[in-house]
């Protein structure tokens, strides 16, 4: 029983250091995880989704959701190695991965519009 405890008090430590980078990472996850879905969605449906009855056309016609699925698992991947690593360094130089990866999106889509 001192044993669970000693882990009780241990835990809530954790908790109030590293709480606010949980949530910051749980966000951001989530952020993601909406991206690829309404990418998802749009790529079924010609670039367009409903949202509240109304449809949006969110990309082109000739949509290719390929780049986005790359670059949404690349970002994903990146994410979850800066939250197991915990190293600040690594999440510096993956920051210069995301950026490179939208630059890459937003060319790719730029010739896409044509």
């Amino acid at each position: 029983m001192d044993k669970l405890a000693k882990l009780t008090t241990d835990i809530g430590k954790l908790w109030e250091t590293y709480s606010g980078a949980y949530f910051t990472g749980i966000r951001n996850t989530l952020v993601l995880a909406v991206v690829a879905l309404l990418a998802n969605r749009a790529a079924k449906d010609k670039g367009r989704i409903c949202l509240f009855g109304k449809k949006h056309a969110v990309f082109p016609v000739r949509f290719n959701p390929t780049v986005l699925y790359v670059a949404c698992t690349v970002l994903a991947c990146c994410l979850i190695a800066c939250l197991l690593l915990g190293s600040a360094l690594f999440a510096y130089y993956c920051m210069f991965a995301a950026i490179a990866i939208e630059l890459i999106g937003a060319v790719y889509y730029t010739f896409q519009l044509k």
